[in-house]
């Protein structure tokens, strides 16, 4: 609305002024000389040039200022979707760190849950065993509530590397290249508590009691302890130094 008056103002101004100049040259109280057609001939031209000049130098510097304009726009569009990005880059490193760091407590559970279910399932041989040979006649109904506790403890072994598995999985998604050693050591330990419960079930557990005395776990137990430490020490410990480095890098970016 504001242009559209300044617009007619303009016009008006260009028009009005030599129809009222002529109108008062032609009045009885000005008493000035009209001049020929030569003077108003070169009058109307510098007129005219004057208001084209004024013009075009209206016309350029506004086109300037509406150009000017819309690059700082632009600027800022693009400042406002790179800020983004830096924001949403770094959400994302922090992010990774956390799930890594969460991935590595998780491994340090697993093998906790392997050392106590082998601890138990020797436990439950060396208290078979005693059972076998009668040396223990006067405390039967002890070892038998020992072994009955001890399966019990099984159960509780399996929730909690199930639940770990679990969020381990879950946690692949933020770190995708942990993805097939999750499912590797997932089904390690499917094989290791079925061992377990074989053993449970059978005299299974004589070859564990005959080779308790290693310094490293034997068959199952040794392997599903060694994929998960391999996973922690091998997999989660460079993924976690290659992200810090990542965050160091980004931090020093300009």
């Amino acid at each position: 609305m504001n242009n559209r008056v300044f617009t007619l103002l303009i016009i008006v101004l260009i028009v009005g002024v030599p129809i009222a100049l002529s109108f008062l040259l032609e009045q009885v109280f000005v008493n000035l000389p009209i001049g020929d057609a030569t003077t108003w001939i070169t009058f109307a031209g510098n007129y005219i040039g004057a208001i084209i000049g004024a013009s075009v130098v209206y016309f350029v510097a506004r086109l300037q200022i509406q150009k000017q304009h819309e690059q700082q726009i632009e600027a800022i569009k693009l400042e406002n979707i790179e800020s983004t990005k830096r924001g949403m880059r770094n959400f994302h490193i922090t992010n990774k760190l956390k799930k890594i760091e969460e991935m590595l407590i998780g491994t340090e559970h697993l093998m906790v849950v392997v050392k106590d279910l082998y601890n138990d399932l020797i436990l439950f041989g060396v208290t078979m065993e005693t059972l076998e040979k009668e040396e223990a006649v006067d405390r039967e109904l002890e070892f038998e509530q020992r072994i009955d506790i001890l399966k019990d403890e099984y159960n509780d072994h399996y929730d909690k590397a199930l639940t770990v598995i679990y969020k381990l999985r879950t946690l692949t998604n933020y770190v995708p290249t942990t993805m097939k050693y999750v499912s590797e050591i997932d089904q390690e330990l499917e094989e290791l508590f079925a061992e377990v419960k074989n053993c449970y079930r059978t005299k299974n557990y004589k070859k564990y009691i005959a080779e308790e005395d290693k310094e490293q776990m034997p068959g199952e137990f040794g392997e599903a302890y060694e994929k998960i430490v391999d996973f922690n020490v091998n997999v989660l410990q460079k993924e976690l130094a290659r992200t810090l480095e990542e965050i160091k890098t980004y931090i020093e970016l300009p």
